[in-house]
Parts: structure tokens; sequence; C-alpha cells
């Protein structure tokens, strides 16, 4: 808390002789209205109180015949105080005929200022009306203020995680205001950190005068993949008001990061490491060359995809079968319908078996004229984001029972953690990207969602297009050879360790 210490002191002594002139009685005794001996005098009843209020009276000697207007104004500090304490009152006062003053209260207003005692000085600058004239030996009031100022600290919230490569960041610490006095800091870690090793100044300074200073902080970043979590206590502050949330957290998460953000624009693509791509070989099934390139990288948290492909701006279905845990021998696998020409290989690829199916039925929206993000569609409410989990006996047609085997899981409750796509459908399309209405698309599926834990998956993509959604695309796709497609095993992609996080 500030300390307030008031003194009411008044000039000179001839103070005294005005407040005997407003004692209790009637204050109207022994004056003549009107006369020419209205004086104007000012008086302040009592200190100010510890909300640093105060009452001044602007008073008369006498009720005036006429309107009386008072002007007063800031005066000087005397010698030896640290300067002026600025003070909010009315200024222009107007006392009406027949009244022997006016009382108002003034305030403190000690914002900004450092620690000292200060005072208030108001004088009367200058009397009008009623015949009245400046009592100049009641004409100006002071009011002492010890003023002890504490600014409150502060620290940015929420704080920075650590940067899961670097193991930095940093905490911003902030003063309510700056004062004259260097603000010292001290902060311990708390036994309910996660992080052993965190390195970081126990003690800090916010110079004088300063409103900020930012402390580095680092933690090893070789350990295992995770979450942690590094608390720090603010043990004690001087010359400040400790914050009222003197506990800091934050979090680290340990993972890979493949650096991909789901936002529709791809240089990040070129720039991250290990991108793998799937095209369409030379020779492709005509039926099934749509589907023209899909790149592939994983971290500790994702798998990402960006996908080309040929469109016609229709509904444009997608599907991504995984094998989660990479093993042939768990899961289903799934046949196609269509038999286009001599293609009467019905199987999508060989050594399937797969835990999910998510079906996009729908890759493009065509009030926007972009991709949905396979969360749902804004537009109508219409979650069309299948999200199938398979869970029939090992080796058996997914499709086979789907009210058993195929089980749909999060209908209704896609958040852009658990799967996201951008992307845009573009008539004459980027040169080297897109062909005349192609589509271009990425996204992101996150493995603690599909549960892919473990150290590779494999995957395959069906691309569909238009009524009846005939597959116009896949990938990996084999070659067209002897008059018939060639059947080749799901993609093998290798995966970072897994983080259980978000």
């Amino acid at each position: 808390m500030k300390k307030i210490l008031f003194t009411a002191v008044l000039s000179a002594l001839c103070v005294c002789t005005a407040l005997t002139s407003c004692k209790k009685s009637d204050p109207n005794e022994g004056a003549s209205p009107g006369g020419s001996n209205v004086s104007v005098s000012l008086v302040v009843e009592d200190e100010y109180d510890e909300t640093g209020k105060a009452k001044l009276t602007v008073l008369l000697s006498a009720p005036a015949s006429k309107t009386v207007t008072v002007n007063l104004a800031d005066g000087k500090a005397a010698a030896g105080y640290a300067g002026l304490m600025p003070a909010k009152y009315t200024k222009k006062v107007s006392i009406p005929a027949g009244v022997s003053g006016k009382t108002q209260t003034i305030t403190a207003n000690p914002g900004g200022l450092a620690s000292g005692t200060y005072q208030t000085v108001i004088k009367i600058s200058s009397v009008s009306g009623g015949g009245a004239v400046v009592d100049k030996s009641a004409s100006e009031v002071r009011l002492d203020y010890d003023y002890d100022f504490l600014p409150t600290l502060t620290y940015d919230s929420p704080v920075e995680p650590f940067g899961s490569k670097t193991g930095k960041t940093k905490l911003i610490f902030r003063l309510s205001e700056a004062t004259s006095q260097d603000v010292r800091v001290t902060l311990e870690k708390d036994a309910s950190s996660t992080i052993n090793q965190l390195t970081f100044s126990k003690t800090f300074t916010i110079p004088a005068g300063s409103e900020k200073v930012e402390l580095p902080l680092s933690t090893d970043v070789d350990v295992p993949y995770g979450s942690y979590k590094a608390v720090i206590n603010i043990t004690d502050v001087q010359n400040a008001k400790m914050p009222s949330r003197p506990t800091i957290s934050i979090d680290f998460l340990r993972s890979d990061d493949a650096g991909i953000v789901i936002d529709g624009e791809y240089a990040d693509w070129d720039a991250a490491d290990g991108v793998e791509t799937l095209t369409c070989p030379n020779n492709v099934y005509t039926q099934y060359a749509d589907l023209r390139q899909v790149k592939v990288v994983a971290d500790s948290r994702y798998i990402y995809f960006y996908i080309v492909c040929n469109g016609y701006r229709d509904s444009m279905p997608f599907d991504f079968f995984f094998d989660v845990d990479g093993n042939p021998g768990t899961g289903g696998f799934a046949t196609t319908p269509e038999v286009y020409g001599t293609d009467n290989v019905q199987q999508l690829w060989s050594n399937m078996g797969c835990e999910w199916l998510l079906e996009q039925q729908g890759l493009y929206n065509p009030m926007l004229e972009n991709v949905f993000d396979f969360t749902s569609n804004a537009l109508s409410g219409w979650d069309y984001n299948y999200m199938h989990h398979y869970e029939g006996a090992h080796g058996q047609n997914m499709y086979s029972d789907h009210s058993e085997h195929l089980i749909r899981k999060y209908e209704g409750d896609i958040t852009k953690k658990m799967c996201y796509a951008q992307g845009q459908v573009a008539d004459g399309g980027a040169p080297g990207v897109l062909v005349p209405d192609g589509c271009v698309f990425e996204c992101s599926f996150s493995r603690k969602t599909l549960n892919m834990t473990g150290n590779k998956c494999r995957f395959g993509l069906k691309y569909m297009r238009g009524a009846g959604w005939p597959m116009h695309g896949m990938l990996p796709q084999g070659a067209y050879s002897g008059g018939a497609r060639q059947l080749v095993d799901m993609y093998e992609l290798s995966l970072p360790q897994f983080v259980d996080a978000y």
C-alpha cells in the first residue's frame, strides 16, 4: 500500500481568521450583503484522506449581491519538497448572490511520480463580480503529500513456449510504470517443473526509468520426445509490487517439426527436409491419370500431404487409406468396383492392411472456389468428413460389412488439430504445377488421432470425380503394361519418433 502523510498548511496566520469567519454558526452573521468589505479566501478542511482526496472551500467574508467568479490555479511547491503534487479540482468557481462560499473535492494525482514528499499548492489567480476582492493573507493553500510509489511487476502471458529444436525462449517482464529506482527480481525453479536442465538468470534488474526487460531462458533439447513444462516462481521483488500470479509456467514440446504450415502457400515444401514424392508412371493407365503428384513428409506429431490433380470443379471426392502400423498383416483391404477397358484389377494395392479410411466426400467448395478444410462445410453445416476406423478381422474386405467392420469415428467432431486442408481450384493453373481446371491442396493428419505411433506407416490415395464417383486417379500406381495395370504395394513411409501431443 502507498503511504500518504498529509499536513494542511495555510498561508500566514490569517487562515485562522478565515476559519473563524466560517464557524458552524450562521456564516452571514455580522455581514452586510453586497458591502464593499466582501473578500475571498481559501480554506482547506482537514487533510487529504487515504484515497488522496480533500475538501477545498472558496469562502466569502459575506454573501455578495451578485455572482462572484473566482479563478484558481496551481502554485509552486516550497523549497525542500520533491515538487508539486498535481491535483484535480475545478479551477473556475462561481458563487451565486446571497451565498457565502462553495466547497469542492480536490484529488491528488501522483501518476508517474517517483517516491518523495510533494506539495499541492492552489491559489486564487483572479476574482470578478460582486465587488469582491482577494484576501491576500488567505489566497493560497498548501497540502503535503508523502508519496511512496511502487509500480506493479507483470510478465507477458501467455508465455511463448520453448522452440522444439532450439530449446530457447524468453520471458518479458514489465512494470506498470517506470520508476526512479532499480527494480530487482529474484526467480527460482519450482519443484513441479518437468524440465531438469533449465538455464536462466536467477536475479535480474529492470533499470530505473525502464518499463521492460527480456530474460532469455534455455533448456536441454537432448531429451526424449514429449511434452515438458518449466515452472518458475517469482520469489522476491524489490521496489515494485509482486505480480498477482507469481508462478510462471512455460510449455516445451520436444519434437521434430517438418516446418509445413497448412495455409494454401507451398514454398515451405521446397524448404522442408525429408519430403518424398509420388508421381504417376509415364505409361499410366489413362483412366487413372488425374492424380498427378503427391508429396509427403511426417514429423513427430503430424503426417502432411501436398497433392496436385486434374479436376472439373465438381465434387472431387478423395480417399486416404492408412496402414498406421506399417504391417500388412493387420487391418483390412479395399477394392474398387470400377473396371475400365482392360483394367480388370479391382484390388487397389497389394498387401493392404488398413486401419483407417478417411473419406473426403468433396474437395471443392463451389461458393468459395477453393478446397474444403476437411473439418466441416461452414456453408451448409453438413459434416462431410468421414473418418472410418476398420475394426473387423484382419485380412478382410473393409467394405464387406460397413456396420460391423468400418466404424465411423469423430463424425461431427472433427477439429483442425485432427485434420486440416487448404488449397485452390484454378483455371489455367500455375506454370509447372496445375493444368487447366486443376486442383492443388495441402493437408495434415494428426498421428495421435490415427494412433500412428510407430516408426513407419503405409498409405494409398484414391481420387474420384463426377457423378457416381468413378475413380480417376490413384497413387502409388503401377505402370500400365501388357494390357493391364500392374498391382503395387501401398507406399511405405518412415516416421520420426512419436510425441503424444497435437
